[in-house]
């Protein structure tokens, strides 16, 4: 299941190409605002498509994903970003490690691939909570591995369709950002686990670009639309709420939540629009508003 949002048809026939070979059968779930024109587009034939005519946000096209999904009678689904793509062995070998994890008796929510960042050229790593930090992971040295971790970014994810039916849909209430983070979470506390498989590859980037301050110990950040910033910091704020939320998650935000307020302050302009919008999403977010941006900050 692929969700896109404005993406050239270039890059998503790039990316249709790299799926179709892997999977059953691929829903594209199109955000666009009207007009639409993947349904005269020949390139997309291979598909079921949803035209929404408008942004309604990644969590609900995901929900319409899954829902359709069930429709075609499958035992998993995979959550796409128009922006990745997938090695071509990727899903074969996603598959074989959520085999070998549940014939060892795990109860795993999802398993993700190492995905290689398209703006920085390396593979970002896996992450487990620490105390007041999270702790990096990676796959060097550990051929054929799956690490536990307490978050997999959304995109190259392959769920079993039974764990959704058990954890429940992802939270259209966020709109987009932290969908991945709140679903991960909820799954934790019912007592599922989230697996990356180091041999599964996803070529993805998140943002338009990263930005490396000096005082972010190294750390790339990156880059979003200014209307992002709003989503972000609403939706860690209200993910921080929720009964699911564990302390050392909730610990690792209040300390990392400044930084990032303070690289998006002085590395990424337009400054102050960047800063009225984190503004009112944590205004936003302490009210209980949730949902779609306000039209008057779009």
């Amino acid at each position: 299941m692929i969700v896109t949002y404005r993406r050239a048809l270039a890059d998503l026939t790039a990316l249709l190409q790299a799926t179709v070979a892997q999977v059953e059968t691929v829903v594209v779930i199109d955000n666009t605002p009207a007009p639409s024109v993947l349904l005269d587009d020949p390139r997309i034939q291979c598909c079921d498509v949803v035209i929404n005519g408008r942004n309604v946000g990644l969590a609900a096209a995901q929900n319409q994903g899954i829902a359709l999904a069930r429709k075609h009678q499958c035992d998993h689904v995979l959550l796409l970003d128009d922006d990745s793509l997938p090695a071509v062995d990727m899903v074969e070998r996603l598959t074989a490690a959520l085999d070998r994890l549940d014939a060892r008796g795990e109860r795993v929510a999802a398993v993700g691939p190492r995905w290689h960042d398209r703006h920085t050229g390396r593979d970002a790593p896996f992450v487990r909570l620490g105390i007041g930090r999270m702790h990096n992971i990676d796959c060097t040295g550990r051929t054929g591995d799956t690490v536990e971790c307490d978050t997999l970014v959304s995109s190259g994810c392959l769920v079993p369709l039974a764990r959704l039916d058990e954890i429940g849909a992802m939270d259209e209430r966020l709109f987009i950002d932290q969908v991945d983070v709140e679903w991960g979470l909820r799954a934790q506390a019912q007592g599922f686990r989230l697996y990356g498989v180091c041999d599964a590859v996803l070529y993805h980037g998140i943002g338009e670009r990263t930005v490396r301050p000096w005082f972010a110990r190294g750390r790339n950040v990156p880059v979003h639309a200014p209307l992002r910033d709003y989503y972000l910091v609403r939706n860690i704020v209200a993910v921080f709420f929720l009964r699911p939320a564990p302390w050392r998650w909730r610990l690792v935000q209040l300390l990392r939540l400044p930084g990032l307020v303070l690289v998006i302050a002085t590395q990424m302009p337009p400054r102050a629009r960047r800063l009225r919008l984190i503004a009112r999403g944590l205004a936003d977010a302490l009210l209980g508003r949730l949902g779609p941006a306000p039209a008057i900050e779009r």
